[in-house]
């Protein structure tokens, strides 16, 4: 057993929690995470990654790649974006994705802590464009379980396929619980 995993394994284990399900034999994916309400959720993100022996990319504002941030960043996956331009940013993370043997895209469509009404879209145009699954890891403090629930291929139809993202959420219980809800639709496509 790699020793990463073997660490990761054995501190979600001190902790109480656990990795539950598997990943999809893809290895060009978009991971999306849910209910974001904590710094811990991070954590345990982070430990669920190291765990599947998966390095995962992040999407981190432009701004903060300065020396020598930046090259601890982009030591660690993260891959610099501009978010107040047009910058055709879907399709440009969309083609790394396709140049990649294996990419794990990680984000948190709830794009903050706070209780919100809809989610950022980005991750779902990114993994349609790229022709890859939307693998949804839901962090279960009910449980203290990471979930990673069936991928899920994006079909084109948003709302048909936000349904059976938010499927996977039943039943979770977030770190605060009344700063998250599930959503019937997301009416508002941000990324």
């Amino acid at each position: 057993m790699p020793f990463s995993r073997l660490v990761a394994g054995s501190l979600l284990k001190t902790m109480g929690w656990k990795v539950e399900g598997r990943l999809p034999e893809t290895k060009r994916n978009v991971v999306i995470g849910a209910p974001h309400t904590s710094m811990h959720d991070f954590k345990f993100a982070v430990l669920a990654a190291m765990y599947l022996q998966i390095k995962v990319r992040i999407l981190v504002k432009k701004e903060l790649f300065w020396f020598p941030l930046g090259a601890v960043l982009r030591s660690l996956g993260a891959i610099p974006v501009e978010r107040k331009s047009n910058s055709n940013m879907v399709d440009r993370i969309a083609e790394l994705i396709n140049r990649s043997d294996t990419f794990y895209l990680a984000m948190s469509p709830e794009g903050t802590r706070r209780s919100v009404e809809r989610w950022r879209s980005g991750f779902y145009y990114i993994a349609l464009a790229a022709k890859v699954p939307i693998i949804v890891v839901a962090i279960d403090y009910g449980s203290k379980t990471v979930k990673i629930n069936d991928a899920i291929q994006p079909s084109g139809d948003f709302d048909a396929d936000f349904v059976k993202i938010m499927a996977c959420f039943e039943g979770v219980v977030a770190k605060h619980p009344e700063k998250f809800k599930l959503l019937e639709n997301n009416d508002s496509r941000t990324f």
